[in-house]
């Protein structure tokens, strides 16, 4: 029971993030889909988007979340942004 209620209010808490653009600095490509990259907010949300991982992996990019999880988000990655 504690575990189902620490994931509702984990996915409550995400689910604020959908529509906002979020800075991601990307680390890894996404093992189970690798057409996406993963990556974390300054605040350590895990976020997936599609991405080369040769073109952005270390840098930071702006991804509009689109979809929100217990644990990660998931988001489009905002074209136009100078990688940093």
């Amino acid at each position: 029971k504690i575990h189902r209620l620490a994931t509702a209010h984990a996915l409550e808490r995400n689910e604020k993030f959908v529509g906002k653009e979020v800075e991601v600095l990307v680390e890894v490509r996404n093992v189970k889909n690798p057409t996406q990259v993963m990556g974390r907010t300054r605040l350590n949300k895990q976020v997936f988007f599609e991405a080369d991982i040769d073109d952005v992996k270390g840098k930071l990019v702006m991804v509009k979340v689109t979809e929100a999880r217990a644990y990660s988000l998931t988001g489009e990655r905002i074209e136009g942004v100078p990688l940093r």
